[in-house]
């Protein structure tokens, strides 16, 4: 049997190797921030009366890669899970989706990465979220909203797939997008639809755990956004509070393993410097969740991509409430 060794495994190779030489598996000590005082919602005292929301979460790519890649301080030999999400929240008044994945295009639109970049982020098995909710017999038209945590490729992907639904991003992503394209991550190509119902995400001052500002969806305590800096322009992480005190953070990208958080940990040295806007606020959002771990343990933390928390918690058609 002949082994096929190609250009792009050659060069991933060297990658990794580089990204572990360059590791240091902690945060520098001047990113650690002065964090906002803790301003707990009091409706979680009595999480019996939220309003019953439930949610699943649904795979629509996939890849494995060395844990030394992903964050500063992980195992060379650790063949670490990535998937690419989407979560599907039911509310009693209304369903929607925080991200998109991979969509109906993403092989044709794939091809605009640049050459270095396509290693790097390589995905298999792609099944976008539209064919899997069809297959399941689920109306797509149901969706009333998208909220996306960034408008990345892989995580804005399936925008386009869901005609009818309200596209909830921030003003400064749309403009980091517009400013930077491929060279930041990003594939315009899947986000420029004229049809596309584009809104703006807004958070109000009103303070939220340790972030300074805070969006509650439904006005019930239930779901509740923050704003979550450095990976792009505009970054939005999400709580669900359920009804059984069960509570959720999914934080987008800001790392892409929970080990990230809970060292805390970076992305590896050379891979933040091609995807991450900006470094250091990076390094301050991933101490602001580690902090929050060490006064709520029992806070389940969800990164978007890492394939073990999410296998923890099941993929559809386990439902979460």
């Amino acid at each position: 049997m002949k082994l096929k060794i190609t250009f792009s495994a050659i060069l991933a190779v060297l990658l990794l190797v580089f990204c572990t030489a360059l590791g240091i598996p902690k945060l520098a000590v001047s990113e650690i921030p002065e964090l906002e005082k803790l301003s707990k919602d009091p409706r979680l005292e009595n999480p019996s009366g939220l309003s019953k929301l439930k949610f699943t979460i649904f795979k629509t790519g996939e890849k494995k890669a060395s844990s030394a890649f992903i964050f500063e301080g992980g195992p060379l030999f650790h063949r670490k899970q990535i998937y690419h999400s989407v979560v599907f929240v039911e509310h009693p008044k209304g369903t929607f989706l925080f991200d998109s994945g991979l969509g109906t295009q993403i092989q044709e639109q794939y091809k605009d990465h640049r050459f270095y970049v396509k290693p790097m982020v390589a995905y298999q098995n792609p099944n976008p979220l539209v064919s899997q909710l069809k297959a399941n017999g689920i109306d797509s038209d149901k969706i009333g909203d998208i909220v996306l945590s960034h408008l990345h490729w892989d995580h804005a992907g399936g925008v386009e797939d869901f005609p009818k639904a309200r596209i909830w991003s921030t003003e400064e992503g749309r403009r980091h997008l517009q400013e930077f394209g491929v060279q930041k991550g990003y594939l315009p190509k899947q986000l420029d639809s004229e049809n596309i119902i584009w809104k703006n995400l807004g958070f109000s001052s009103k303070p939220y755990e340790n972030y300074s500002k805070s969006l509650d969806w439904f006005g019930d305590g239930s779901v509740v956004f923050v704003p979550m800096e450095g990976h792009t322009a505009g970054d939005i992480g999400m709580f669900l509070n359920l009804p059984s005190g069960k509570r959720f953070f999914f934080t987008g990208d800001i790392t892409w393993a929970k080990e990230g958080f809970e060292i805390p940990s970076h992305r590896t040295r050379l891979l933040r410097s091609i995807v991450d806007r900006d470094q250091e606020l990076v390094g301050k959002e991933i101490y602001r969740v580690h902090s929050l771990l060490k006064v709520y343990p029992n806070l389940e933390v969800i990164p978007a991509h890492d394939g073990e928390v999410i296998d923890r918690l099941g993929l559809y058609p386990h439902w979460t409430e």
